[in-house]
């Protein structure tokens, strides 16, 4: 009888042994389940700073062209003030003359 006693003894500890560790993995299950939500939400954004970073490496390959029609562009300005005031003078000698 005593033996009987002392296997179901030990049968109750295993059991509780189990039942512990079966909460524990379950903890682990749902907490590894949440990390597998936040690495999906991120996903999206990584693909986001892919993007940018095709997009930074495009411009800095084109940033001589960018910078050469930036150039481009003020001497355009320039040329156009420059011929503004020509015309005002042309406008102003004819009226002299005339």
């Amino acid at each position: 009888m005593h033996s009987l006693e002392a296997q179901v003894s030990f049968a109750s500890r295993d059991k509780e042994a189990a039942v512990a560790a079966l909460t524990m993995l379950r903890m682990e299950h749902d907490a590894l389940l949440e990390q597998q939500t936040h690495w999906e939400d991120f996903q999206p954004v990584t693909e986001n700073l892919d993007h940018l970073s095709v997009l930074t490496t495009r411009f800095q390959m084109n940033e001589p062209e960018s910078k050469e029609l930036h150039h481009i562009r003020n001497c355009s300005k320039a040329l156009e003030a420059e011929h503004t005031a020509l015309q005002q003078c042309c406008k102003g000698q004819e009226m002299c003359v005339a």
